[in-house]
């Protein structure tokens, strides 16, 4: 197996790492460790785990640290003891038996032995073709050349972290007035000379970072030196994206959040991908890139991280005219979502969206019905500054009242929510949060499933060195704008077949332009709807002579279709002003009764037909 498909399947394989480092920090904490004794245990799990104490070896062994961390811990690590006004436990390693000089450029590839000769060979014309592109090309800064011999040092040899390689900052730089840092490269023994080039420029750019700000934080040292790999080497997108999924797993966490426990901050590669392929040139232009970082850079004597890349990152865009940091984050939160099967022909502008997966979990599904719902996502799902949640709305065959969406959030800071069409005709809607409770309306579509997107911003002291625990919880609630009328009571209780009259119903939510029904409904007629409150009803009806009697039901229809039935409202009886029957039994049709000159009339014939006999 190649070093870089060993090293990809080591990631595939959960491991309990940070449990190591959380070790260190109980130790810590419980009085067993200083913080320079747990600061030297850390760098030296990452560099020479083998000189470890025998305790801390085994823990080591029984939790190990992934990979991919080592370069993210090395940073961690510095800046913590810059912030303590501590210098590094290391150096540079020693000089291996074998080296490689470049005849182009400052660099000195070691590497232990001949069977390894041919993959420094590999290394070195990467690392020239990096130094070429990212820093002649791109304009990146050189890494600070602090070695004897006036190059920048790389060694190939085992890492002990079972592939890839890692970047290890040594210490502040001091012939600059930023906050640079040296620092040199191990390039693992068991990569493969096809898929090496990629690695080199990954770690290569970690060098360049800390050349220009060694206290930006390590999620965006990965996130930057992960798309690195692409700009440099395109060709690498088949196995850079297979770290995508580790951020897309967890949109609810910050977009510049992120530990040595996941691979998160690497599948991060895609938000500078997006920043790049939309600011930029084009998704390979990393100059774009460099000014972030270059506007993200300080002299503070290693005491501060003001400004930060987000702060950078919004006076790039400002500047521009191209909006600012949160419209940018709005048309991520979008665009991340619309890869692989999702792709879309309106919403997909990453390139090659179509070979990044996955698309991010989905937080739950919501169901527009007649009656209000109220939603609460889980905890583990509410969002962080910078993270968003994705919901589907599912909008019935029958549905098409115009609904209106509360939020109710528990903190100050800024919100944002998009609802956005999934089939038909393209449409986003947005709305900016309105304090703490926000109330916004909308026509869905009949049928058409809507994606929701509730983006967490932040407030302006947000800082990405510092990134909470957990998220903020927010509610949902989903009602039709027009609730559905409701009758409580139908006055009067009882009416005459054969008469007009008011009928007044009482109740709530009678919209004008509503109508009325009854049923059964053959022998009523409505005559007019007047004097129509949102609490009173006045129903004009005609009921017919004869009608059937007993009880009769109402119902109301609004304009919107939202409509209420209300059963036994009312009792039609016999009026007792009509015509009356003598018991006769028999049959006769209705409205026809037998009088008293049609009883009389055989008598009448036999008397007249008496007087006509002889």
């Amino acid at each position: 197996m190649s070093g870089l498909l060993f090293a990809l399947a080591l990631l595939s394989t959960p491991t309990d790492s940070e449990n190591f480092l959380q070790m260190l920090g109980q130790a810590e904490a419980g009085g067993r460790l200083t913080a320079l004794q747990r600061l030297d245990l850390q760098e030296t799990a990452v560099k020479q785990p083998s000189a470890l104490p025998p305790a801390w070896r085994a823990a080591l062994a029984a939790h190990p640290l992934r990979p991919e961390a080592s370069t993210a811990i090395l940073v961690d690590t510095l800046q913590e003891r810059m912030h303590l006004g501590l210098r590094g436990l290391y150096t540079y390693p020693a000089e291996l038996p074998n080296y490689l000089d470049s005849e182009t450029f400052p660099i000195r590839v070691y590497y232990d032995d001949g069977s390894v000769h041919s993959l420094a060979l590999s290394v070195l014309a990467a690392a020239e073709t990096s130094w070429q592109v990212q820093i002649l090309d791109w304009g990146w800064f050189a890494p600070p050349l602090d070695a004897d011999e006036g190059r920048y040092r790389l060694y190939v040899t085992t890492s002990g972290m079972g592939g890839g390689g890692y970047t290890a900052p040594l210490g502040p730089w001091p012939e600059t007035a930023w906050d640079d840092c040296v620092s040199y490269i191990v390039i693992d023994r068991s990569n493969d000379e096809q898929s090496v080039g990629a690695v080199v420029a990954h770690e290569l750019n970690h060098a360049m970072q800390g050349a220009m700000d060694c206290m930006e934080p390590s999620s965006f040292w990965e996130n930057s030196a992960s798309y690195m790999m692409l700009a440099v080497y395109p060709g690498s997108i088949w196995y850079v994206r297979y770290f995508l999924e580790s951020f897309q797993v967890a949109p609810q966490w910050s977009v510049a959040d992120g530990n040595q426990n996941s691979s998160y901050w690497y599948g991060g590669f895609i938000w500078p991908y997006f920043l790049v392929s939309q600011y930029g040139e084009s998704w390979t232009d990393a100059v774009w890139l460099r000014q972030v970082w270059e506007r993200s850079m300080q002299s503070s004597n290693f005491s501060s991280n003001l400004p930060h890349y987000l702060t950078a990152i919004d006076e790039q865009l400002t500047e521009a005219g191209d909006g600012d940091l949160v419209s940018a984050f709005h048309a991520f939160s979008r665009a991340r979502f619309f890869l692989d099967d999702r792709t879309h022909e309106t919403y997909s502008v990453l390139p090659h969206a179509e070979q990044l997966a996955p698309t991010p979990t989905l937080t739950g599904n919501l169901f527009n019905d007649t009656e209000e719902q109220e939603y609460l996502p889980p905890k583990a799902s509410w969002p962080k500054p910078y993270g968003v949640n994705y919901l589907i709305l599912e909008n019935p065959a029958d549905y098409a009242r115009n609904t209106t969406l509360e939020v109710v959030t528990t903190d100050e800071a800024p919100w944002h929510f998009q609802l956005i069409t999934l089939s038909g005709d393209p449409e986003i809607l947005e709305w900016d949060s309105t304090g703490q409770r926000t109330v916004f309306s909308f026509d869905p579509h009949p049928g058409v499933n809507q994606l929701l997107i509730v983006e967490h911003l932040a407030p302006s002291s947000f800082h990405p060195n510092s990134i909470p625990a957990q998220g903020t919880e927010y509610k949902l609630y989903l009602r039709p704008t027009i609730g559905l009328p409701k009758i409580t009571s139908v006055s009067p209780g009882s009416v005459y077949d054969g008469t007009e009259v008011v009928l007044n119903l009482y109740g709530q939510n009678f919209f004008e332009g509503c109508s009325v029904a009854f049923f059964p409904a053959q022998d009523i007629e409505v005559l007019e709807v007047t004097g129509s409150t949102e609490v009173n009803l006045k129903v004009k009806i005609r009921i017919a002579r004869g009608a059937l009697l007993g009880e009769y039901g109402v119902s109301v229809s609004n304009p919107d279709g939202g409509s209420f039935r209300y059963d036994e409202a009312f009792t039609v009886v016999k009026n007792p002003a009509g015509p009356t029957s003598d018991g006769c039994s028999c049959s006769q049709r209705p409205g026809r009764p037998l009088g008293l000159p049609w009883l009389l009339a055989p008598l009448v014939f036999f008397v007249f037909r008496r007087r006509l006999v002889p």
